[in-house]
């Protein structure tokens, strides 16, 4: 699937913040400028998956669900 209209993307990640992201930013834009300043930094702990239709708790039950029940763990 691909960004049609109508369309949308989830994945998880955890987002840096306070030193550790400056320095990653760093070294982001030496490598790859383009993409530092398009995406923020962050670790992807599970992939971007493409879905159809509109993006409500409703069409996501089951990814909710999965999600809850790992929350707190390390």
């Amino acid at each position: 699937m691909n960004s049609r209209a109508g369309s949308y993307r989830i994945f998880v990640g955890a987002f840096l913040t306070g030193e550790l992201a400056e320095r990653v930013q760093a070294v982001r834009l030496q490598h790859d400028a383009k993409t530092a300043r398009i995406a923020a930094q962050h670790v992807t702990m599970a992939g971007t998956y493409w879905r159809s239709g509109p993006a409500t708790p409703d069409n996501e039950p089951d990814a909710i669900a999965r999600l809850k029940a790992v929350q707190y763990e390390l």
